[in-house]
């Protein structure tokens, strides 16, 4: 059983199975990923001539705090989850889904906050990061080197953010030592390239200290005001 719409009663029905198991009875609900589903539900043939489900408003980066997505169900859709004793969060965005749901014996908890705003945690290099790195150290020749394309992606490298709780508690962003990794792969690259060693193990040893800098990485997460 997977996530469907009955567009004759305006239902959207959510299957215990399309929930994420968290242990025991408590599941959770990845609101960004349930908005894209419905999407792609609406985009088929026989949903096309029905009104939206939802309006979604994207992260915006406002001050150097990124303001967490907003999912609102809307025209009269309402929200059924499959009926059982067990606990739904409902994570990764604002949203009215517990506003919207058909009452039976799931509970629904919701995360809402007006302050609530997106960190990237761990080093923040994605994949295409580190093929830019690579990519740009060795021109068609093998032996141009193309710093400006490294030193590009450290001068793009957001100040420390600091966050406060609702209790005045100061967080510091999990991403703060993003500068320092990529200075120090930098500093590497440069030295290898002053070793007289081949092209193939310059790329091995540079590869490395990315992998280096990955194994910092983790999920997005959100926290409160």
């Amino acid at each position: 059983m997977s996530l469907s719409i009955e567009w004759a009663t305006k239902v959207i029905t959510i299957p215990q199975s399309y929930l994420t198991p968290k242990g025991g009875s408590i599941y959770e609900l990845d609101v960004n990923a349930f908005r894209l589903d419905l999407k792609s539900i609406e985009d088929d043939a026989e949903g096309m001539v029905f009104l939206d489900t939802h309006r979604h408003n994207t992260e915006v980066t406002v001050g150097g705090m990124t303001l967490a997505r907003v999912v609102e169900i809307i025209n009269g859709y309402t929200v059924t989850f499959e009926d059982g004793q067990y606990i739904v969060n409902l994570v990764g965005a604002n949203n009215n889904i517990s506003d919207v749901t058909n009452l039976n014996q799931v509970s629904i908890r919701s995360a809402n906050s007006a302050g609530m705003i997106t960190v990237v945690q761990g080093s923040g290099v994605t994949q295409q990061d580190k093929e830019d790195i690579i990519g740009g150290v060795w021109t068609e020749e093998g032996r141009g080197v193309k710093l400006d394309a490294v030193e590009g992606q450290i001068g793009d490298v957001p100040a420390v953010t600091w966050l406060h709780d609702s209790k005045g508690a100061e967080v510091e962003a999990i991403n703060q030592n993003l500068g320092n990794h990529m200075t120090n792969l930098l500093e590497h690259i440069r030295e290898l390239l002053d070793h007289k060693t081949s092209t193939a193990e310059k790329l091995s040893q540079i590869e490395e200290l990315i992998q280096q800098i990955e194994v910092t990485e983790k999920p997005r997460a959100s926290f409160k005001l």
